[in-house]
């Protein structure tokens, strides 16, 4: 996909605790090539203000971008600042809008999940990432 654009690609496996973490500098924290496209499992973020902020803001230490927009940073501010609900989400749907705009980011969708479970698993049912513990977890039980 990334090819048929003109984009050169190549997958590069990393470390987790040397390339991904490395004590807050790593890849994770925005700290790769500029050049690079990366593709990771994230922690699941369930507020508004973590799902917009954690990644875009340039104070932010949980972003994936070396995004660095002082209108981003403003925008955010105002909506972290709103007292009203309705104006709030208004504020993080103007942001989301302008972000997309930009095309800062390539959203792509998941990836495969393949699960074995024995015969006595009853009622699995594959849950999200993020959700895995009440969409999945909270349901199944074991047949004795």
């Amino acid at each position: 996909m990334f090819s048929a654009v003109g984009l050169r690609t190549v997958a590069v496996p990393i470390d987790f605790d040397k390339d991904l973490i490395d004590s807050g500098k790593g890849y994770d924290s925005g700290y790769y090539p500029k050049d690079t496209i990366l593709f990771a499992v994230t922690q699941p973020r369930t507020e508004i203000d973590q799902i917009v902020y954690a990644p875009f803001d340039s104070k932010s230490t949980l972003k994936e971008t070396q995004l660095n927009d002082p209108k981003v940073d403003a925008m955010i501010a105002k909506a972290r600042a709103e007292g009203d609900e309705t104006q709030r989400l208004q504020d993080y749907v103007d942001v989301q809008a302008y972000i997309a705009q930009q095309v800062y980011t390539i959203p792509i969708g998941g990836q495969y999940t393949f699960t074995m479970l024995q015969p006595t698993v009853q009622n699995y049912q594959v849950g999200s990432n993020g959700g895995e513990a009440v969409e999945t977890y909270a349901k199944v039980w074991v047949k004795q």
